[in-house]
């Protein structure tokens, strides 16, 4: 037996849903529409809307007893007792020349839905024959008008005022090379590339000038911590190329508790004190200053007795000796709290008070003047009301530790800082979620994509090598969006 209940009169009125293909949560689930027939390559119904749209969906529900169609499409006549005459071909105008002067102004129609949505009978088609009588006008057309060599151009009637119309050209944009600089992945590599070269030694020399170890042989029952070089392409806030920076870094996950450290935990900078310090400088117009201390966790002091192997590139002609570490080195689990202690015994020293709500502001006031300095990580900013009491802390600062000074508040914490003309601060954060879009290979994803979840529930983990990296960048990402809020 065949059912053919899903047969239904053509014309009549239908109500699709429509939730799968609106635009907005907001728009109507359904319209009553027009149906027209059953697709051919779907399962499911055609039905027009008012707008003439068509759409396709098995969800839809009947009126068969109504025909909408004179009510939904107003704007198209027909009368069946006065049917469209059929148009032989070769009265049709085959040149643009042969158009009515006037044909190019006369108004189009204001809605499509006369063309979309009306399905007109066959009598307002037009034939094509392929009588003798039609075949010979088209012969002897292209004789006629063989003397024709250009068309006139069409002429826009449209009210819209364009570039165009008002004779605005904007000059075409050449493309540019960009160079892009790649980071070393190895020593050998780099070893080979003379700015990296010269980046190395730089920082080799900055430890022995610093004074960061001493060769000595190994102590029995105790075990020497690696460390490797890193390799980091420095840029400037508006991308363009800063500097090639390396960083020998010590495997601080070799540490043992107990006997190569024992405490590690470093204050951290809280938002609302920088949305504090910002505030003050905007209200009272004081210059905002930010230093960059180099090489920071050097100047940290160690207490634990850390051994270390000697650098990859740069060992000593004895190999059985060792690096005994008298300074804070990167990758050190103690590093960063080293460093902000050194930092404020000097900053105290200096007549600073540091705040009981967050650690990490200064203050320092003299004869009705006050000067506050911000510590984040490596980076410091510092206002006050009086230039010449900022430039001598700065000065007195820079007798003890390696500033470097980078002017009027730019980037920070991957906050971009833009000084407006009506002495007011724009942060913004694009730079750095560029960075992060770059970093997941997401440039050229979509808004739809970026919303997204990459978290989905009852999914199944393996170790398979496919599967690990994955999961591995999305914590690194997870972890770098912390920042993001930063602006709130």
């Amino acid at each position: 037996m065949y059912d053919y209940h899903f047969l239904k009169v053509f014309g009549c009125s239908c109500f699709p849903f429509l939730r799968p293909c609106n635009s907005y949560k907001f728009d109507f689930r359904s319209l009553k529409c027009l149906f027209l027939g059953y697709s051919t390559t779907h399962k499911g119904y055609k039905c027009l809307s008012p707008s003439g749209r068509t759409s396709i969906s098995k969800d839809v529900l009947f009126n068969e007893s109504k025909f909408p169609y004179l009510s939904l499409f107003q704007n198209y006549t027909y009368d069946p007792l006065h049917p469209i005459k059929d148009v032989s071909l070769s009265s049709l105008p085959l040149h643009p020349s042969d158009l009515p002067p006037n044909f190019h102004n006369q108004p189009t129609s204001s809605s499509p839905t006369s063309q979309m949505a009306s399905p007109s009978p066959p009598t307002s088609l037009v034939p094509i024959t392929t009588s003798a009588t039609n075949t010979e006008p088209q012969s002897s057309t292209p004789s006629q008008h063989s003397t024709h060599t250009t068309a006139p151009l069409p002429v826009n009637s449209h009210p819209m005022q364009t570039r165009s119309k008002s004779g605005i050209v904007l000059p075409r944009l050449n493309p540019n090379l960009f160079l892009t600089y790649t980071e070393s992945k190895n020593v050998k590599q780099a070893l080979h590339d003379p700015k990296w070269r010269a980046a190395m030694q730089d920082e080799f020399d900055a430890l022995q000038k610093n004074n960061t170890w001493s060769l000595v042989p190994l102590p029995p029952n105790r075990k020497a911590i690696g460390c490797k070089w890193v390799f980091r392409v420095k840029e400037n806030f508006d991308g363009t190329l800063n500097k090639f920076k390396t960083r020998l870094v010590a495997k601080g996950f070799r540490q043992v508790q107990g006997f190569d450290f024992t405490e590690t935990f470093s204050l951290v900078i809280k938002p609302i004190t920088i949305r504090l310090i910002l505030t003050l400088a905007l209200s009272y117009k004081w210059p905002i200053q930010q230093l960059d201390v180099n090489n920071a966790f050097l100047n940290g002091i160690l207490e634990e007795k850390v051994y270390m192997q000697q650098p990859q590139g740069f060992e000593h002609s004895d190999p059985t000796l060792v690096c005994k570490l008298h300074k804070a080195l990167y990758g050190l689990k103690q590093a960063p709290r080293q460093w902000f202690e050194r930092l404020t015994t000097a900053l105290i020293q200096f007549g600073f008070q540091d705040s009981k709500c967050d650690p990490s502001l200064f203050t320092y006031a003299k004869q009705k003047q006050v000067v506050y300095l911000l510590v984040y990580v490596d980076g410091i900013i510092i206002i006050g009301s009086s230039s010449s009491l900022v430039s001598a802390l700065v000065t007195q600062l820079d007798s003890v530790f390696s500033l470097k000074q980078l002017g009027l508040l730019e980037y920070f914490l991957g906050i971009e800082v833009k000084h407006l003309p009506n002495h007011h601060l724009l942060l913004t954060q694009s730079k750095y979620i560029q960075d992060l879009l770059a970093k997941t290979h997401m440039l050229d994803a979509t808004p739809s994509i970026l919303l997204w979840c990459p978290v989905v529930n009852c999914l199944k983990l393996d170790q398979t090598p496919s599967q690990i990296p994955l999961f591995t960048d999305l914590l690194l990402v997870l972890c770098s969006m912390q920042l993001l809020p930063g602006l709130r």
